[in-house]
């Protein structure tokens, strides 16, 4: 795979990540409330991973944070860490512009991979 090819591969994976992160943050404001600690934790992994080029953890986290009431765990063991409280839908939405203006990483948090 020529590296354009790859790069190219990478965005539509970046894309892909930030578009589903910004659906779901589309909906909580259709619905006109702030996310659950549930979804504000995994929208922030979500968010985090895009970060980090790990664009494919970042559409899993995501994905989960739409997981129904129904189907999570009655007693998740969620992190606690004031950053949960503050990720808020404004916050949220900040991150999300913020990881679509970052440019795509070559490969996941590891910079370019040479092979001697």
């Amino acid at each position: 795979m020529t590296d354009t090819a790859h790069m190219q591969r990478r965005q539509m994976e970046k894309d892909a990540a930030t578009a589903d992160i910004a659906a779901f943050l589309n909906q909580l404001m259709d619905e006109r409330r702030q996310p659950y600690l549930w979804e504000r934790v995994h929208l922030v992994y979500a968010l985090s991973s895009c970060f980090r080029g790990c664009y494919g953890l970042a559409r899993t986290e995501c994905h989960g944070a739409s997981t129904p009431v129904s189907q999570r765990d009655p007693n998740p063991r969620l992190p606690n860490d004031p950053i949960f409280e503050k990720a808020d839908l404004t916050l949220l939405q900040q991150a999300l512009q913020a990881a679509i203006n970052e440019p795509v990483q070559e490969f996941p948090h590891l910079g370019p991979i040479i092979f001697r």
